[in-house]
């Protein structure tokens, strides 16, 4: 009786104690469920050529003579032509406007082989492109005027562009002293030109001549050389706006003016009696 209830017991403890090997052996097969799904999916992802829409197999043939393969798509007609049939079913006055498409003379391999080349070219070309700014340096020469670049890996000098970098240009080297100054003048460049606007746009003023049914630019500053008016918009106000006056009588608008001053800052052509 006792041998007997050992090896039960033995028996139940294998059955619910679980080994190391097994426990990998499981792993194993998740794994290799989750790779057949990853396959399956793939495989179900079909890649087919479409124009206008509409799906074709390569080398598809003419809808109406069905002899010569289809060389154009008409989106309107939704019928795939060959060069004689697209000739004569275009040539009525229907379907004379009528814009075909082109159909690709490539399959899908062909295709498939142009995108990698052209995504792996670009690639290569943005790498290369990223190792030449970091190796190679462009200085400037006054003797010759000219720019030239240096390698500081090997130490030479030439006075040709790297090819790899096409229509793209190394920028200059600058000192930090004098990349400071730079800043410092476009910085000052921009507040004086701020200042001279501002003081444009208390001395202008816009006016509406009913006559002609266009605005003009009255000057009232003190400087001499600039016209009283002009028809024209001041350049260098830019693209800030002047209040426009309301649209009423040209001369109400000039009322802290004289009468001989009204005479020489209207424009020539302007009709000064309104009330007619």
């Amino acid at each position: 009786m006792s041998t007997s209830n050992l090896n039960e017991s033995n028996g139940s403890s294998r059955k619910g104690s679980t080994t190391p090997s097994s426990g990998m052996q499981r792993q194993a097969s998740q794994k290799g469920t989750t790779r057949r799904k990853r396959k399956e999916k793939k495989i179900q992802i079909e890649i087919s050529l479409w124009i206008n829409g509409v799906k074709y197999q390569y080398g598809i043939m003419c809808t109406f003579c069905a002899k010569a393969k289809a060389v154009c798509h008409c989106p309107l007609c939704t019928d795939f032509y060959c060069e004689g049939c697209d000739l004569t079913a275009h040539k009525t006055k229907k379907r004379q406007n009528h814009v075909r498409s082109t159909i690709s003379k490539l399959d899908l391999n062909a295709a498939a082989r142009l995108v990698t080349f052209a995504v792996r070219y670009h690639g290569h070309l943005r790498s290369l492109q990223a190792k030449c700014r970091q190796v190679i340096k462009r200085y400037f020469d006054k003797k010759t005027l000219n720019y030239y670049y240096f390698n500081t890996n090997y130490g030479t000098v030439s006075w040709q562009k790297p090819y790899c970098l096409r229509k793209q240009e190394l920028a200059p080297f600058m000192a930090p002293e004098y990349a400071a100054s730079k800043v410092q003048n476009l910085y000052y460049l921009w507040k004086a030109r701020e200042k001279a606007r501002n003081a444009l746009l208390a001395q202008y003023k816009k006016i509406f001549d009913r006559s002609r049914g266009e605005f003009y630019y009255a000057y009232n500053g003190r400087s001499k050389l600039l016209p009283r008016s002009t028809w024209k918009r001041p350049k260098l106000l830019g693209k800030q706006l002047l209040i426009s006056s309301p649209y009423t009588h040209s001369n109400a608008h000039l009322s802290s003016f004289s009468l001989s001053d009204r005479k020489t800052i209207l424009p020539e052509g302007y009709c000064t009696n309104l009330h007619n």
